[in-house]
């Protein structure tokens, strides 16, 4: 079993090296939370996802903090799981490639949700009934 996934760009863009940092130490140590997942009896058969909204500005604030923004990461982990990879790209940090201040978002959650709604709980059907106005895009991360 592959251990994270990471999708999308890092929570801790603003600061210069941080995500090359974070995403490559995934590799040292297990978190936690893999370590849980990997000992669970049916580990082949669960699927985790972590998703966070709390995302942060690029640009310090006046007290030298950054402040709530949108552009954060989810990780997906588990049996089945195509890992060890980066899905998205990266946007970029210069001022023309933010929007309005923050990191862009460049992979839409329902993408990833949607991907693993269709091949873990029931197909096109389901997806349907969970995302009916939404078209994910795959992104190959689940078989």
């Amino acid at each position: 079993m592959k251990s994270t996934v990471p999708v999308g760009a890092g929570a801790s863009a603003g600061v210069p090296g941080a995500f090359e940092t974070v995403a490559s130490s995934w590799t040292d140590v297990p978190p936690p939370t893999v370590v849980f997942v990997m000992s669970l009896p049916a580990a082949s058969r669960t699927t985790v996802v972590t998703v966070s909204e709390f995302g942060r500005r690029v640009a310090q604030n006046g007290s030298g903090g950054v402040d709530h923004g949108h552009g954060s990461v989810m990780m997906v982990l588990g049996g089945g799981i195509v890992g060890g990879r980066v899905y998205g790209r990266w946007p970029g940090l210069a001022p023309a490639q933010l929007d309005n201040g923050d990191l862009r978002p460049t992979t839409d959650y329902r993408d990833v949700l949607g991907e693993l709604v269709a091949r873990r709980l029931g197909g096109a059907r389901v997806l349907k009934t969970v995302f009916p106005d939404h078209r994910p895009h795959e992104l190959g991360l689940a078989r």
